[in-house]
């Protein structure tokens, strides 16, 4: 009896991928799903690094522009620049 109240007044746990998601379109926008898919694979899916990528794009004035940039520089190699030194958006 215990348990199933317990487990009754648990709120649903959602996964880090869906709360990366999430967050990526509020930030990007509803159609942002393959961006945030690419900045995942940029990041070797470490779903932190591409949460912190989003939160820092959120206060850039082109968010999308941002992570596209972060999308290429990581995935090609180019520009060893971190983050939060692009200049694009700020």
């Amino acid at each position: 009896e215990d348990k199933l109240s317990a487990t009754q007044s648990a709120p649903p746990t959602v996964s880090e991928d869906a709360q990366l998601y999430e967050k990526g379109k509020k930030v990007l926008g509803p159609k942002s799903t393959g961006v945030i898919k690419n900045l995942l694979k940029a990041k070797d899916g470490n779903v932190a690094l591409a949460r912190a990528s989003i939160e820092t794009a959120s206060t850039k004035n082109d968010p999308r522009e941002y992570v596209n940039a972060i999308i290429r520089r990581e995935l090609t190699g180019s520009d060893p620049m971190p983050d939060h030194m692009l200049v694009n958006g700020v």
